[in-house]
């Protein structure tokens, strides 16, 4: 079954993390699978018994893992969520991800896997944004970025610093009606960070890159309810993420 509890997650994170090849460097990993996905199908057809079932053998899945030089791919067993043997190992340069969609509540993407006669597409529960948001830095650049709708476009590294200080100026806003309140205090604290390291022209550290979470904050909360904050939200968290 496909995972959606917490404890599996990190379950798969450390057993991923343990068997990247030799001499790679384990950034962050995350679990894709095949078939249409969306809030219906997951509240409302898959707990139907019977239903679920028969979704799940329609499926495959699979965990793709980020190091610093490539993209790992394994399969992921239908019923305990084991990785299986490497099927392909991608440079992070040269990985055939297109169409990259994150403007659904499950974001998708499409690879092509070797030998096969076109791209699959797979979409990624939202409990894994933010280890998209790393995997989408080895995206090529044209796919990183789903075409604009309802007013996204693309965003270049040259528009971080503007959007830091709009993205303050907006979080700044909201704590004024909601002192306090504790995402935009985390938010505001992060582009903080962001400005700080930018004005002194270095580059944020990896754990630091890791560890934002803009982007999983404007897909749960502010995308439907707040579009043009979540808007400014996940190009910074995207081109942080970009930066190197």
């Amino acid at each position: 079954m496909p995972i959606r509890r917490a404890k599996d997650k990190a379950k798969a994170t450390a057993k991923l993390s343990s068997i990247v090849p030799p001499g790679e460097r384990f950034i962050t990993c995350l679990q894709a699978e095949t078939g249409p996905r969306s809030r219906f199908y997951s509240q409302v057809l898959d707990p139907i018994p019977g239903l679920g079932l028969a979704m799940v053998l329609t499926r495959k899945f699979y965990f793709f893992t980020l190091t610093g030089s490539s993209v790992v791919v394994n399969p992921a067993t239908r019923w305990t969520n084991q990785p299986g043997d490497v099927i392909a190992v991608f440079p992070r340069d040269a990985f055939p991800a297109s169409n990259y969609d994150r403007t659904a509540a499950w974001r998708t993407f499409h690879v092509h896997f070797p030998n096969a006669p076109q791209p699959v597409k797979l979409s990624v529960h939202p409990m894994w944004d933010s280890e998209l948001d790393q995997l989408a830095a080895a995206f090529p650049v044209q796919q990183n970025l789903a075409p604009a709708t309802e007013g996204r476009a693309a965003a270049d590294l040259g528009e971080l610093p503007e959007l830091v200080d709009k993205g303050l100026r907006m979080v700044r806003e909201r704590l004024q009606t909601s002192p306090g309140y504790r995402l935009y205090v985390s938010i505001e604290r992060q582009l903080e960070y962001l400005k700080q390291t930018i004005t002194a022209g270095q580059v944020p550290t990896e754990e630091k890159r890791r560890s934002l979470t803009l982007g999983v904050y404007a897909a749960k909360e502010f995308e439907t309810t707040d579009p043009g904050f979540a808007d400014v939200l996940f190009k910074v968290n995207y081109l942080a993420n970009r930066m190197s």
